[in-house]
């Protein structure tokens, strides 16, 4: 987060794996969304069930995924009406 907090700019999107060293992701975006509250999230994982991550329908990049694959859903992310 400290990389993060010492942006000058927005961050629309942060694009993060479901498990990481010392937190999850949804609690990264949770702290990502308190200094950003427009960012939104892609979820990256290696395994995917039928259940969603984040506190809504959130989007998840099952690992492997081409860079195709990766814009596409950044792009339906970013151009979503929230």
């Amino acid at each position: 987060m400290g990389l993060a907090a010492s942006h000058q700019g927005t961050i629309d999107l942060l694009i993060t794996d479901v498990m990481l060293p010392t937190l999850n992701g949804d609690e990264l975006y949770r702290q990502l969304r308190g200094l950003y509250p427009q960012a939104r999230v892609l979820y990256i994982a290696a395994y995917v069930d039928s259940e969603h991550v984040g506190p809504d329908v959130t989007p998840i990049l099952a690992k492997p995924f081409t860079l195709q694959r990766l814009l596409q859903q950044v792009r339906a992310i970013l151009t979503a009406v929230v």
